[in-house]
C-alpha cells in the first residue's frame, strides 16, 4: 500500500516525465550540455536533444534554466514530504 502511494506521488511530481527525461533534467541542473549528457547516459546527442524538447513541452517552460528550477523545486518538495 505504501509503495503504491509513493509511486503515485512520484508520478504527480514528475509532471509526466519519463525516467530517462528525469535523468536528463537532473543533469541539466548541473549545467551539463547535451553532448555531456549524451556521453554520461550513453545516448546520441540527438536523442538527448529530443528528451530536452519533451521536457520543455511537458513542463511548459522555455529554457534549460526553468527546467533546472523545476527539478530543484521538486527535489525540495520531496525532502519536505519525506
Amino acid at each position: 500500500m505504501t509503495t503504491t502511494m509513493h509511486s503515485s506521488q512520484s508520478r504527480k511530481s514528475s509532471q509526466g516525465l519519463s525516467r530517462r527525461e528525469l535523468q536528463v533534467a537532473r543533469l541539466i541542473v548541473h549545467g551539463a550540455s547535451n553532448r555531456q549528457i549524451a556521453t554520461l547516459l550513453v545516448l546520441s546527442e540527438r536523442t538527448v536533444d529530443t528528451h530536452v524538447g519533451h521536457i520543455l513541452r511537458k513542463l511548459q517552460v522555455a529554457s534549460r534554466a526553468q527546467i533546472a528550477a523545476w527539478v530543484v523545486r521538486c527535489e525540495l518538495d520531496e525532502r519536505v514530504v519525506a
